[in-house]
């Protein structure tokens, strides 16, 4: 299996990483592996166009025809 060495690597940086494999229980080595492979992965699936038709294929709630935003405003109001 091939080695991966990175120098330089900021402090900050450093630290969410080493916070994050602690939260997840993994070494700082296992947790920079998942998320270099989950950042490779996302990039390579969030194409423009597949971005796009995950919206249009998406199930979004619709709103009723007609909203009688008089009544909600007065309820609001009623409830303070």
């Amino acid at each position: 299996m091939p080695t991966l060495q990175i120098r330089n690597v900021p402090e900050e940086l450093y630290q969410m990483l080493k916070e994050k494999s602690c939260y997840e229980h993994r070494s700082i080595t296992q947790q920079a592996l998942v998320e270099l492979k989950n950042s490779l992965e996302k990039g390579k699936r969030n194409t423009s166009r597949e971005y796009l038709e995950e919206l249009r294929t998406a199930e979004v709630p619709t709103l009723p025809d007609e909203i009688d935003f008089e009544l909600m405003i007065r309820q609001l109001r009623d409830s303070h």
